[in-house]
């Protein structure tokens, strides 16, 4: 599954990055796919102002997360008509950019060539 559009891009709206995201789906740079089925950890963003953190946590069945204190700063740039996630306080700055943010989904390159495609995780449920 590609996600392209040929429309100049918009300022993302962070608002649909904040939350819950499970990886899906990696598109590596010769175009091979690589899928995951299942996933112990996922990660959670926090982003306001520009401004905020990426951290993994781990589903439980009860609908919680285990969170651990470990976490990214991350920031929201504009750069040249595109979005992008910078996390500055890597050793190498690292900088994705955010190809799609929707309600349901957030894909994001890096500088590599590595596309990662998730899904918005919803919390496990007792029924």
């Amino acid at each position: 599954m590609l996600f392209f559009s040929c429309t100049p891009s918009k300022p993302i709206e962070e608002a649909k990055i904040n939350g819950y995201w499970e990886i899906q789906n990696v598109v590596l740079p010769d175009g091979s796919e690589k899928g995951y089925k299942v996933n112990e950890s996922i990660d959670y963003f926090e982003i306001k102002n520009h401004k905020g953190f990426r951290k993994k946590v781990h589903p439980q069945l009860d609908g919680s997360y285990l969170v651990s204190d470990d976490f990214e700063d991350v920031k929201v740039i504009q750069q040249s008509g595109k979005s992008y996630l910078v996390y500055p306080k890597t050793k190498d700055t690292v900088k994705e950019e955010i190809l799609q943010a929707s309600e349901h989904f957030l894909v994001l390159k890096d500088a590599k060539g590595f596309e990662y495609q998730y899904n918005r995780q919803e919390p496990y449920s007792k029924k």
